[in-house]
């Protein structure tokens, strides 16, 4: 079965959310979606419904790369990690998500939202947002 079939639900979802930018490829078995959301919920929905399709995100056949356009002031908080060497910033929220970047103790990091299942939503840069669990941050 194709991946566009397998996520056909999920690419249904962004067309509907009306994603900018929108960009679908298979490449190696693995789906490439990348795009930008109006939102942190849109970014919310679209990642709730693939782990709905995937639990946990085990299949690794889906490459999730959404990013939020806002134009609010985002709250700044810190990386609070002393007893770790860092903090993985992940794709998506959960432990199976690659990792993106590596934060460490006082990086700051922008809030762009929270899931419900305390990860959150953090922009380090125009370009690189991703997710933290929430206990690594302090205000």
């Amino acid at each position: 079965m194709p991946l566009t079939s397998k996520y056909a639900a999920l690419i249904n979802l962004l067309n509907d959310l009306k994603v900018d930018q929108l960009n679908i490829q298979e490449e190696n078995n693995v789906l490439h979606i990348s795009g930008v959301t109006s939102s942190v919920d849109a970014k919310h929905k679209a990642w709730d419904l693939y782990n709905r399709i995937d639990p946990n995100y085990i299949s690794e056949d889906l490459a999730l790369e959404l990013s939020v356009k806002t134009d609010e002031e985002l709250k700044v908080v810190s990386i609070n990690c002393v007893d770790e060497p860092f903090v993985a910033l992940r794709r998506g929220p959960g432990v199976n998500q690659p990792v993106i970047a590596e934060l460490k103790h006082g990086d700051r990091v922008q809030i762009l939202g929270l899931t419900g299942q305390n990860w959150c939503l953090v922009r380090i840069t125009d370009l690189l947002e991703g997710y933290v669990y929430v206990d690594y941050l302090s205000v």
